[in-house]
């Protein structure tokens, strides 16, 4: 189980680091693409790349290729890492995530296993203590997407076009940042700064959070561009000949960019003055909530995930009454991405 582990972690790991180096990795498999649109040999690119050395810093990280499968060996931050030369930086990076959860699923099966052994000692050790009553209170907040940051920032986003249209009209104020993802599908997400400076990790936090609840998670993919503007930049007035529709806004002004950033959830149970699930991402939720799970974008629908998560939260907190009060599937699938997930080992 052990070896299934260790290994599982290390494709992820490869996975993140060609994420980490997208554009090195690019630019090579750009030198490479080239050549073969021209109909180079791979003795004749071979050649090529030890000459692109220096044009081309990227290609310094280049440790051997593999003419017989089409692929190139390269160092990335000190990991050998074959790229196949006729896929993307994202397929690559991909297949590797794919060869991560395979190894992960052999693993399930002993993990469960070894959990409830942990649990049935645990319960021969001390009674299991009771978790008390579920406190359950209701804020404005909780038809939206939201999670409280790092920094103790409220940060929200709606669910669909009306609750962005909500969002818009009832709760944007000013000196409230906003953001939203390149490309279309994404919630009007706004951080509640209250007339506050918003920290750097509360703005990284937000960007993970809109990014992952957006369509670039049911799309697959691990990572995207987004931006913040100030909420005084957002408008529904259109100028002659526009239209917008429900649930979309007009920015006006400078957009400041944030790129490449990483797909990321992760669901915990609240347990202090009120006992609730909550999600968004992890540095956020690990500082408020317990008994962390983490997702990525995978093949399970929300229905699926939700019921996995809940079994888990049975097994390991041992009351089944407690969890099904807090952290029923139903709350459970509230607060996860849209699109199909695996649990992250």
């Amino acid at each position: 189980m052990e070896k299934y582990g260790k290994e599982a972690a290390k494709q992820t790991s490869i996975a993140e680091s060609i994420y980490a180096n997208y554009q090195a990795v690019e630019d090579v498999l750009n030198v490479l693409s080239n050549a073969r649109d021209k109909g180079y040999s791979w003795d004749q690119i071979k050649s090529i790349l030890k000459a692109a050395k220096d044009s081309v810093p990227a290609a310094k990280s280049i440790l051997s290729i593999d003419q017989a499968t089409g692929t190139v060996v390269l160092d990335l931050m000190g990991m050998k890492t074959s790229i196949d030369v006729s896929k993307t930086v994202p397929q690559n990076a991909q297949l590797y995530y794919e060869k991560s959860k395979k190894l992960a699923k052999k693993q399930e099966g002993a993990i469960r296993s070894i959990e409830q052994t942990k649990l049935a000692m645990q319960k021969k050790e001390k009674p299991v203590a009771k978790k008390g009553t579920v406190r359950i209170k209701k804020h404005w907040y909780d038809k939206f997407r939201w999670f409280t940051s790092s920094d103790g920032f409220l940060v929200i986003g709606g669910r669909d076009a009306d609750t962005n249209e909500e969002i818009f009209t009832k709760y944007m104020e000013k000196r409230d940042i906003v953001l939203h993802t390149q490309s279309p599908g994404a919630p009007l997400t706004v951080i509640k700064t209250g007339g506050k400076d918003v920290p750097p990790q509360t703005l990284e936090e937000a960007a993970r959070f809109v990014v992952s609840y957006s369509s670039i998670w049911k799309s697959g993919q691990f990572s995207a561009d987004c931006y913040w503007v100030n909420s005084t930049q957002v408008s529904k007035t259109p100028e002659s000949g526009e239209y917008v529709k429900k649930g979309s806004f007009i920015i006006r002004g400078e957009r400041n960019y944030l790129r490449d950033v990483p797909v990321g959830v992760a669901v915990g149970i609240e347990m202090g003055a009120e006992t609730r699930v909550i999600g968004g991402p992890l540095s956020a939720v690990n500082g408020r909530g317990k008994h962390i799970i983490e997702l990525m974008p995978g093949k399970f629908n929300q229905n699926d995930i939700a019921k996995k998560i809940y079994r888990i939260y049975v097994e390991t907190i041992g009351d089944a009454s407690f969890v099904k009060q807090a952290a029923s599937p139903d709350k459970i699938a509230m607060v996860l991405p849209p699109g199909e997930s695996d649990i992250k080992v």
